[in-house]
């Protein structure tokens, strides 16, 4: 029996009785709900290779449900790097190619907008420090997009 469970109190009548604690009662729901899921109204055995069985974690850098500043960091700086090699700057020739870069460094801003906090701290100055990074990584890769259709600035 474990230490919690071993706490023990006086009730009305004075006798011993041991402390429900809220953190073994979580754990047990927690339990519960893992082995079984509903399915169609009946509950079915959760087996181990299930994708929803509580034994496998999914990192936040994969989960798209979850905010990442660490997902949303590597998406531009990854889209950065990508727009520069594709563009061969300072040789840069007309491709709709850096349209996927500019789209998916437009996904990391609205990823790094995400992890916004509503309380103003550190975490959140930080947050928009990585904001303007964004904006000056998208405006690198636009820049490197749209000037070679900008004929008239030659």
């Amino acid at each position: 029996m474990s230490r919690l469970a071993e706490t023990t109190v006086l009730d009305e009548t004075n006798n011993r009785q041991p402390i429900v604690h809220k953190l073994h009662r979580k754990l047990a729901l927690a339990f519960a709900d893992g082995l079984t899921k509903q399915v169609s109204g009946r509950s079915a055995f959760r087996g181990p290779g299930d994708w929803s069985s509580p034994s496998f974690v999914t990192p936040a850098l994969v989960d798209l449900r979850q905010r990442s500043l660490l997902r949303a960091t590597l998406l531009v700086l990854g889209s950065l790097a990508a727009a520069l090699l594709m563009a061969g700057w300072p040789n840069d020739r007309p491709s709709l190619k850096l349209a996927v870069p500019s789209l998916v460094a437009m996904l990391g801003f609205v990823d790094t907008f995400r992890c916004l906090r509503r309380q103003w701290g550190f975490y959140h100055g930080a947050v928009v420090l990585m904001l303007y990074m964004n904006v000056m990584a998208i405006s690198i890769i636009l820049f490197l997009f749209l000037y070679p259709y900008g004929e008239w600035l030659m």
